[in-house]
């Protein structure tokens, strides 16, 4: 079914009570869950807390992301307000998030299925909905560039024009 239906699928039949996408083609740093369970558990209220990445064949890629510090956002006119801003913008892609199972259900957060940068739209409907994140001053994953996935072998103007569509038809 694809990347969108595995991730609704794990969605809907985890038993925890929080989620952590990772696409297959990367992997973790050591203790990077537990970091991100341990700022967690000093605020049990948050419904995402969101890791620095780390790309070992651009280790510019992701170099001004986030913060120097660990933020804490307790109001969606503050994550909204990061997200659409052009310095230390919020990441658009789903993985490296520890993201409440709960908020993802309660607010029907799913993935749109048949479309390719599934996550840039599903980010955008997260963070209308979030009030409260986590941005970790800490590498908690580590992301490689494949030259034959869709993330890097499409172009911009086809994933902007799968979004306009699909917002012109659920719109």
């Amino acid at each position: 079914g694809g990347l969108s239906d595995a991730r609704n699928v794990g969605t809907l039949k985890a038993s925890g009570d929080y989620l952590y996408y990772l696409d297959s083609d990367d992997k973790l740093p050591l203790n990077a869950i537990e970091s991100m369970i341990a700022i967690l558990r000093e605020h049990p209220n948050t419904e995402i807390i969101i890791g620095k990445t780390h790309c070992p064949q651009n280790k510019a890629l992701y170099s001004g992301q986030l913060f120097n510090s660990t933020r804490i956002f307790e109001s969606n006119k503050d994550i909204r307000t990061h997200f659409f801003s052009l310095e230390n913008r919020l990441p658009v892609n789903a993985w490296n998030k520890l993201i409440s199972r709960k908020f993802l259900l309660d607010k029907n957060l799913f993935f749109k299925k048949g479309i390719i940068h599934e996550d840039e739209l599903w980010i955008f409907f997260v963070i209308q909905n979030l009030n409260t994140a986590i941005c970790l001053n800490q590498v908690t994953y580590i992301h490689y560039i494949n030259p034959g996935s869709i993330m890097t072998s499409s172009s911009k103007e086809k994933k902007n024009e799968i979004i306009a569509q699909y917002a012109r038809h659920e719109g």
